[in-house]
C-alpha cells in the first residue's frame, strides 16, 4: 500500500472516532442536562430538585396569572418526580401552582400553613404521581428548636419499580449576624440527628436526600454542624457542575442537596446541576422577576442501589 492510500485511510479511521466520539458526547445525558432544555432524565432514574421560590404567597407585588403559568411550564418542563420548594408560604398560592402543573402533580393539602402552629410554612414538597407514589408526608416540629421553618420530610416509592427514597427539604435561617449563625448551626445539628434517627428507623428507606436553601455556602453554617469534619461521613454534599453559584444575579451558592451513603451511590455521576437564565435565553433580572431570586438545583438517582 502506497503513502496516499495510507494517509487516506488514517483520515477515514480518525473520521470514524471523531463521529463516535460525538455521538457519545451528544446522546451522553448529563451533556443534555447542562446545555439543553428540556434536560433529560437518563434512563431507570428519578430527578429530584430542589427550589426557592422567593415569596411564593406574599410577594409584593404578587406574581401576576401569566407569571405563575410560565413557572409551571417550567416545572413541568425539567421532567422531575420530587421538587422541594422553599418561601411557599401561602396556602392558595402553593396550591394554584401545583394545579397549574396539571392532575398528576400533588402536594400536601396542607402546604402553605404550619400544622400546629398556626403560621405560614416555609417550605414543602411536591411530587409527580405518574413517577412516584407519595407512603409519607411529615413536619418535624418535635424537637425542632425554633417556631418557623421546620423541615418536611416525604417518602417516594417510583413507579416503575426500584427502591424507597426520602426528600427532606429544609429552608435555614439568612443572615450574617452571629445570632443567625448560631441559628443556622442549631438547625445543621438538628437536621443531622434527623437523619440519624431515620436510618435507625425501619419505617425509613436508607436512601435520604437532605435538600433547600441553606443560607450558607459549604464550609460555613449549617453545613459545619450537618457534616462535622471530626465525625463520621453520614452525609455527602453534592458537587455542581459549574462554579457560579445558585442565584439568579450573583454567585452566592447557597442552595445544596446532601445524600446518604445509600443515596450517594445511586447519584448519577456524583453531580448536581443548576438550571439558569441562559437556559431561557433570559437575563438574571428577567429571571428573579417571573421565577425567583435562587435558581433549581437538581440530582438524578438511579431506580435501584448499585
Amino acid at each position: 500500500m502506497n503513502i496516499r492510500n495510507n494517509k487516506s485511510l488514517i483520515r477515514k479511521n480518525m473520521n470514524v472516532i471523531t463521529f463516535l466520539v460525538l455521538l457519545i458526547l451528544g446522546n451522553h445525558p448529563l451533556k443534555a442536562q447542562e446545555n439543553t432544555i428540556p434536560f433529560k432524565v437518563p434512563d431507570n432514574h428519578v430527578r429530584v430538585v430542589t427550589w426557592n421560590v422567593k415569596f411564593l404567597g406574599r410577594r409584593t407585588p404578587l406574581r401576576t396569572d401569566a407569571e405563575l403559568k410560565i413557572m409551571a411550564d417550567r416545572i413541568r418542563n425539567w421532567d422531575a418526580s420530587v421538587i422541594a420548594l422553599q418561601e411557599i408560604q401561602n396556602n392558595k398560592r402553593i396550591h394554584g401552582l401545583v394545579e397549574l402543573l396539571g392532575p398528576e402533580w400533588k402536594v400536601n393539602p396542607e402546604a402553605g400553613w404550619d400544622p400546629g402552629r398556626r403560621q405560614e410554612d416555609e417550605t414543602c414538597l411536591i411530587w409527580n404521581t405518574s413517577k412516584v407514589t407519595c407512603i409519607q408526608y411529615k413536619a418535624w416540629l418535635e424537637g425542632y428548636p425554633y417556631t418557623n421553618r421546620p423541615p418536611f420530610s416525604g417518602i417516594f416509592k417510583p413507579i416503575k419499580g426500584g427502591d424507597s427514597f426520602v426528600v427532606i427539604s429544609n429552608h435555614a435561617y439568612p443572615g450574617g449576624s452571629e445570632k443567625a449563625d448560631e441559628h443556622r448551626k442549631n438547625q445543621g445539628a438538628f437536621y443531622r440527628e434527623l437523619v440519624k434517627k431515620m436510618l435507625k428507623d425501619t419505617v425509613y428507606p436508607k436512601t435520604i436526600f437532605l435538600v433547600g436553601d441553606l443560607n450558607g455556602s459549604p464550609g460555613k453554617s449549617p453545613h459545619t454542624t450537618i457534616q462535622p469534619k471530626n465525625e463520621k461521613k453520614l452525609l455527602h454534599l453534592i458537587g455542581k457542575s459549574d462554579k457560579k453559584g445558585t442565584v439568579a444575579g450573583g454567585s452566592s451558592d447557597i442552595d445544596h442537596i446532601y445524600a446518604s451513603n445509600s443515596a450517594w451511590s445511586r447519584v448519577a455521576n456524583k453531580v448536581s446541576y443548576v438550571i439558569r437564565s441562559e437556559h431561557y435565553n433570559e437575563s438574571a433580572t428577567t429571571f428573579e422577576q417571573i421565577c425567583s431570586d435562587h435558581l433549581p438545583v437538581f440530582v438524578d438517582m438511579a431506580l435501584y442501589n448499585r
